[in-house]
């Protein structure tokens, strides 16, 4: 399955991995509530697991990745700082972002793997995630036109 390629990007509940690369204060969490609300549409409720990506070891999220959830079919996993995390032990046997790279292989069904990174390095973990038909979404912050457009849209739809 790829990754989704459109001008839009998108979120679904099929997707096992998801990054959100960007500093945007109001569009990272919007788009961390999407994925949530996909899954929960999905699933029904959602054990969700959040971790700092300064201070938590690529092994407790990759336990906490496979562990079986006790009471929920299915968990999020959230990595804020994800580019430091994955930037951490380079040229250690625990390389964070060669751990990733193996993970994202073959992740596992009954949970979906969120990184959320102020700045993104394109490489080989791009690919892996494209191959499993997760998605690596850009948050650039908005133009003052393209907010006002963005907010008279967004309010239409929520709002009515």
């Amino acid at each position: 399955m790829a990754a989704r390629k459109s001008s839009k990007p998108t979120v679904s509940a099929d997707m096992p991995i998801v990054v959100l690369a960007g500093r945007d204060d109001y569009l990272v969490p919007h788009w961390t509530r999407r994925l949530f609300d996909a899954l929960e549409a999905k699933h029904g409720e959602i054990e969700r697991f959040d971790f700092d990506g300064e201070r938590t070891t690529p092994a407790d999220v990759l336990d906490e990745l496979r562990s079986l959830g006790l009471l929920q079919p299915h968990k999020l996993v959230v990595v804020d700082k994800a580019d430091a995390f994955l930037a951490a032990s380079k040229g250690d046997r625990n390389n964070a972002r060669a751990l990733f790279e193996k993970y994202a292989q073959s992740p596992v069904a009954e949970s979906t793997l969120l990184l959320r990174a102020a700045t993104w390095r394109k490489g080989k973990l791009d690919k892996a995630i494209e191959a499993v038909g997760g998605a690596i979404i850009k948050i650039e912050p908005l133009a003052e036109a393209d907010t006002l457009r963005w907010i008279h849209a967004r309010t239409e739809k929520e709002h009515e």
